[in-house]
């Protein structure tokens, strides 16, 4: 995998079902040219309009793949993609998801001009 940096994105603010967790944070790994550093987002919305992922949910079978794609209004580009199970999905910085073992995965996307703007998807991988 190309190098990463982690995405930390807030339980408490993500709708708990979203990411499959109680509570503390989820791990998003987020493929970023440069490195590998920590950032911590405290207060995300899911709820914005101003950003989206298509399509909202996925299904396919190991070894295929399928492409996301963020919108987002002008003033929140650039864009990066992130994901929280590097064991069942891979993922290109532009946002190709490609299944590896069977289960469910989540695919997110943010500013990173406003990191508190994000939409996420959600991806189930078939054997």
């Amino acid at each position: 995998m190309a190098r990463h940096k982690v995405l930390t994105l807030c339980c408490a603010v993500i709708a708990t079902a979203a990411l499959g967790c109680s509570e503390g944070p989820a791990e998003l790994a987020v493929h970023a040219p440069g490195g590998t550093s920590t950032t911590t987002g405290g207060g995300l919305s899911t709820s914005s309009t101003s950003i989206s992922i298509s399509p909202p949910s996925a299904t396919i079978k190991v070894g295929q793949t399928i492409q996301f794609t963020g919108t987002a209004s002008a003033s929140l580009l650039p864009l990066e993609y992130g994901f929280d199970r590097p064991d069942l999905i891979s993922l290109t910085s532009s946002g190709v998801v490609q299944g590896l073992a069977a289960g469910t995965a989540h695919v997110a996307v943010r500013s990173t001009v406003d990191t508190t703007r994000v939409a996420i998807a959600q991806v189930t991988i078939q054997p």
